[in-house]
């Protein structure tokens, strides 16, 4: 690509503000989210967006880094290179969140609780929207669970419940908020150990909300996932066993 179409080119304003990189991030960042430029579709080279804004390239270098870092591009080398919008998930929300909880000393306790809350306000949503085929999504998580717990795997499995109940919002912006946080945790409970009685323990209380939900009993499930929620919530307040 050697420059930039009429169309394309039109989003761009002239610079007036001294952090110059920082005017073109926001720009650059602003054509990505109102897609005009879409995942996968490669941005204007440095020379083009050099005419664009009428800057250097070195200022156009800083303003490509900070959209890298933000996770909006991947930036290729090489003859086929270039800045290539990402396609944004959960992935790129959890780093975000990891990095503010890690400036802000956020603890475990507040991440869960966090996560607590956003699930008990979807619940009621799930609730509207479940259907049979669901409710097999749900059991299959259950089993894998379990089948993964009966041979020792070690890997967090029992938040596949969690994500199939998110899921059934058919709300993206939950399901991805929900499936972020639940990536973020992954990564600091670990410090807890791996526990056969803990894990059997969340499968079973799954299991009855499940049942409670086939019943079409929901305030009772909604009830029971409440308890279960409260239960996650005091094993990550009290301190990991030595």
């Amino acid at each position: 690509m050697t420059g930039i179409s009429e169309n394309k080119e039109s989003i761009f304003m002239v610079l007036k503000r001294q952090r110059l990189s920082d005017e073109i991030y926001k720009q650059l960042k602003e054509a990505v989210l109102s897609g005009h430029y879409k995942p996968g579709e490669r941005l204007p080279n440095e020379m083009a967006l050099c005419q664009a804004f009428g800057v250097g390239r070195a200022v156009i270098r800083e303003a490509l880094r900070s959209l890298e870092c933000s996770g909006f591009i991947n930036v290729r080398r090489g003859s086929a290179g270039g800045s290539f919008v990402k396609q944004m998930d959960h992935t790129t929300l959890a780093n975000t969140l990891e990095g503010i909880l890690r400036l802000n000393s956020v603890s475990l306790q507040e991440l869960t609780i966090a996560r607590a809350a956003i699930e008990m306000a979807v619940f009621p949503i799930m609730v509207q929207n479940i259907t049979d085929s669901d409710l097999e999504r749900l059991e299959v998580s259950i089993e894998e669970a379990r089948e993964a717990l009966a041979r020792g795997n070690k890997e967090p499995k029992n938040g596949i419940f969690h994500l199939v109940l998110a899921s059934i919002s058919q709300n993206q912006l939950l399901i991805g908020i929900i499936e972020s946080l639940l990536e973020l945790q992954k990564k600091f409970v670990h410090i807890y150990g791996f526990s056969y009685e803990r894990k059997k323990r969340f499968i079973d209380e799954h299991q009855r909300v499940l049942a409670l939900l086939r019943a079409k009993k929901y305030k009772q499930a909604e009830r029971v996932f409440s308890e279960h929620i409260k239960d996650s919530i005091c094993l990550f307040i009290s301190p990991p066993s030595p």
